[in-house]
């Protein structure tokens, strides 16, 4: 112990090792994690993935611009705005197309779309049962990434 000139006693601290870094980059996708919370986005329909989720899964797809990317169970397009944020077409489709479209005259996925500004981004959209997809060839897409249905929940359906 030591005492200073005010009668204040302060016990030493002996440092055993000291470590020195640099801080080379702060993570800059951080903030989209608030861009892309489904509680900002324009409603057009129930939406259950976490934006930090999907920003995770769309980092997994290595997205980029010049890769196609496909989801089967587009819904509201939880999956595909991240995507499309990082520079990837979308293609999407699924089986009830209200739900892509929303009850506005302007489909709910392009309002959304045009949010956050990827409209471009997003190539078409397709109303089809997924178990008779019209794809006959491999190798289409670069990726495919999706939120998929919850059963019971979403109410299994089939087309045709």
């Amino acid at each position: 112990m030591c005492t200073s000139g005010f009668g204040v006693s302060r016990t030493l601290v002996q440092f055993r090792q000291v470590y020195f870094g640099r801080l080379i980059e702060e993570g800059s996708v951080r903030v989209l994690i608030k861009t892309f919370d489904v509680k900002k986005r324009n409603y057009f329909g129930n939406t259950s993935m976490e934006s930090e989720v999907s920003l995770l899964m769309a980092n997994q797809t290595l997205a980029s611009p010049g890769k196609l990317i496909y989801d089967p169970f587009l819904g509201t397009e939880t999956m595909a705005y991240p995507v499309a944020y990082f520079g990837a077409q979308v293609f999407g489709s699924d089986i009830d197309g209200r739900q892509m479209r929303g009850k506005a005259s302007t489909p709910g996925v392009f309002r959304a779309a045009a949010q956050y500004g990827v409209s471009s981004r997003i190539v078409d959209l397709l109303t089809f049962d997924i178990t008779h997809n019209p794809w006959r060839c491999s190798g289409l897409f670069d990726a495919i990434v999706t939120d998929p249905p919850y059963g019971v929940r979403a109410g299994a359906k089939r087309l045709g």
